[in-house]
């Protein structure tokens, strides 16, 4: 609600006589409700900031109030405690951050709009780290354009084997630039007959890059929208969009989350998990187009081999409630990878896949009649039997998958309408250029009320439902609204500007303290989405709910915290602004 140059923000107090129960989906019975009005000026904003030991900002500077550009307060600021805060406008500059400075480094434009990245050569931002020191860099809500890369992070080639830098990127909008994120060094090489496609395996014990993205925009890149090698961390609720290259390249990719992004109009892979370890890939939509720009359909998820396919515990792709829509290739191709041994002669071998695909959409892939929806190089490619299962398959041109592939299991659902609520035409998806657009019409793959999607998927608890969008009961409903990781749902894929919130409160004469003022995150994850306040001298987390999502399904979840106030539990949500 806007008044003027205010926002309301509204904070519902929910208080119960006994303590809840734990458990999911517990029923609790809420005694009343209690809504109090905060009003603040956004122009008072960083006024309120407080700066030094009792605030959540020991060091902030502001660009171009004290530093006229973002690199002199990049070089002026402290190792520890910084943050860089830079108003609205156009930054001609391409921003370095010597790792060896820094423990830890926070730039984010400021909330209410996104200042504007263009330099005319190099890239947005560039992160050196050839010392290879432990670092933490986050940046925020920024546009970049025409960079080689939006956010370059630099490490050594040396034998470190361990993280050492750690990005957080979110509420980026990088257009028409080579590559979105590129981290770390490439390990690519060629086989020993000569022909490029492998691994060096030396190029294996190099630095780690920990990579968070979130809530970010990669679109029209001239190369891949990601380029990762060696990496572990997570990318949610991203749009990666229309590249000539690979929507996102991997090589050993581990202990990492891909989902509730949009990844779609790229000329190669639409994401490329070349020797990964434990990936989960989830509620994702994918969609590739026929276009045979480089002489050949594009895949949606290609899959080449596993870091260590043979650990019966560990190393795993776990690809799961995806839809696979309008791929010329394949929805999903599972491979092998081969890595090259350093020496002469030459030698090399190779290493399987261990992946598993469940509880996926396949719809109308196949077109270039090279590989089948869900495309399988031979059966000693993966380790795993039963390894394709509850998956729904529809209008693959007659190629769902093929007689080579043996271990499909006999859960799935072939010829039969996903029966989508309003399924969004692929050719229209592929020519949307604005974020806005793309995030309104993926609403549409929500199952119809009679959908065959609907409690069709494995009936396992750790793959319950959990969004609201879901229907039926708690089974895991095939496609993008089933399973544990469909929330926060395609409603908050992309990126938005960081929204001016309170920096502090008063509620019952008493101030509650946000730990982030600058960063907060209303909508988006409301299990997820949180940050610790002092309530009445309480400590209490501040879970932060987008306006209209049902509180009935909020309450009736167990990852919301709980805080003793006498004889009563405290729930504290905030809804809007």
């Amino acid at each position: 609600m806007r008044r003027g140059g205010s926002t309301t923000l509204f904070l519902a107090i929910l208080i119960a006589s006994i303590p809840p129960p734990r458990g999911a989906h517990a029923q609790r019975e809420m005694a009343t409700v209690e809504t109090l009005e905060m009003v603040y000026n956004t122009e008072d904003l960083l006024r309120f900031v407080p700066a030094g030991p009792g605030g959540p900002h020991l060091f902030l500077s502001i660009v171009p109030d004290q530093y006229s550009t973002i690199q002199a307060a990049v070089d002026a600021a402290p190792r520890s405690g910084g943050t860089i805060l830079v108003r609205s406008g156009t930054y001609a500059e391409s921003v370095i951050i010597d790792a060896n400075r820094f423990d830890d480094l926070t730039i984010e434009g400021e909330c209410g709009t996104r200042p504007l990245i263009a330099p005319s050569s190099g890239h947005g931002f560039r992160v050196d780290n050839q010392s290879d020191r432990q670092v933490t860099v986050k940046i925020r809500n920024f546009h970049i354009d025409d960079v080689a890369s939006g956010i370059s992070v630099n490490n050594s080639n040396s034998d470190v084997d361990a993280i050492t830098t750690t990005l957080y990127a979110s509420r980026l909008l990088v257009t028409d630039s080579s590559h979105g994120i590129q981290a770390g060094n490439a390990t690519g090489t060629h086989h020993c007959n000569g022909n490029w496609g492998a691994i060096r395996e030396e190029y294996l014990d190099q630095p780690i890059t920990a990579v968070y993205v979130s809530n970010c925009a990669f679109l029209g890149g001239s190369s891949d929208g990601m380029n990762l090698w060696r990496a572990t961390g997570a990318i949610v609720s991203n749009i990666i969009a229309q590249h000539s290259d690979e929507g996102v390249h991997s090589t050993d990719l581990h202990d990492a989350i891909v989902s509730n992004n949009l990844i779609m109009g790229h000329y190669d892979n639409q994401f490329h998990l070349q020797h990964a370890g434990d990936v989960k890939f989830k509620n994702n939509v994918i969609l590739a187009g026929p276009d045979d720009h480089w002489g050949y359909y594009a895949d949606g998820v290609a899959v080449a081999g596993n870091r260590d396919p043979h650990n019966p515990t560990r190393s795993e792709v776990r690809i799961g409630n995806n839809i696979f829509y309008g791929c010329g290739g394949a929805g999903v191709r599972v491979g092998g990878v081969t890595i090259r041994e350093p020496g002469s002669p030459c030698e090399e071998y190779n290493l399987p896949s261990k992946t598993w695909v469940k509880g996926n959409v396949f719809l109308s892939n196949a077109d270039g009649g090279q590989r089948y929806a869900i495309h399988f190089q031979d059966p000693t490619h993966n380790v795993l039997t039963n390894w394709a299962d509850y998956n729904l398959f529809y209008e693959n041109n007659g190629r769902d998958f093929g007689p080579d592939t043996l271990f499909l299991g006999s859960n799935n659902l072939f010829a039969t309408d996903p029966l989508f609520s309003a399924l969004p035409k692929w050719n229209g998806l592929l020519n949307m250029t604005e974020p806005e657009q793309m995030r309104g019409v993926l609403m549409g793959f929500r199952p119809h009320l009679v959908s065959p999607l609907i409690d069709a998927g494995a009936v396992d608890p750790i793959v319950n439902d959990q969004s609201y969008l879901a229907e039926g009961t708690v089974r895991n409903d095939i496609g993008l609204f089933g399973g544990p990781s469909a929330v926060p749902g395609p409603n908050f894929i992309g990126p938005r500007p960081t929204p001016c919130l309170p920096v502090c409160a008063v509620w019952s004469r008493n101030t509650v303290y946000f730990d982030d003022p600058l960063y907060l995150e209303p909508g988006g994850d409301p299990l997820g989405a949180s940050t610790e306040a002092e309530i009445l001298g309480q400590q209490v987390n501040l879970h932060w709910v987008q306006e209209r999502i049902e509180m009935d399904w909020v309450n009736e979840t167990d990852l919301l915290s709980y805080h003793e106030l006498g004889n009563q539990a405290l729930e504290v949500h905030t809804v809007g602004p």
